[in-house]
């Protein structure tokens, strides 16, 4: 998790290469749950979670387009391979109550974006941030 510290990502990975740790500064990235391990993550959650079938429901047209094995499975935004299907889907909403997913077709959807974001208290390993400070607000931007 970064920054770390004061350092950003790509400081902390030159400081490693230059201290001969080539093999820290080479790691591939990683954007699974470190605890798991090297298994897959539905594989991992199965064995805590019983199956919720649900479908998978196209947003633009209302159609059920697939079915799924529950929405712990899925994340907003994530790519979801739906059988028999032409194009790819992406998921757009979960509905815990129902087990449905509303799923759209192109990644630049409007729904799959957001412009605000609420959270509970936040822990701060380094500072609070200066912007926060000054006006009680963060801008975040990820990719």
């Amino acid at each position: 998790m970064f920054p770390l510290g004061k350092f950003t990502k790509d400081r902390v990975k030159r400081m490693a290469q230059e201290s001969g740790m080539e093999f820290v500064a080479s790691k591939k990235e990683s954007m699974g749950i470190c605890f798991i391990g090297s298994r897959d993550f539905k594989s991992f959650i199965k064995q805590y979670l019983d199956p919720t079938p649900g479908p998978f429901i196209d947003l633009g047209t209302g159609r059920v387009v697939g079915h799924h094995q529950g929405i712990h499975n899925y994340t907003i935004g994530q790519r979801c391979r739906i059988g028999g299907q032409l194009h790819r889907y992406y998921i757009a909403h979960k509905d815990q109550k129902t087990q449905e997913i509303k799923v759209v077709d192109d990644t630049d959807h409007p729904v799959l974006y957001t412009t605000s974001l609420t959270t509970g208290p936040m822990h701060w390993i380094n500072a609070l941030p200066p912007l926060l400070l000054s006006t009680g607000k963060l801008r975040c931007l990820f990719r």
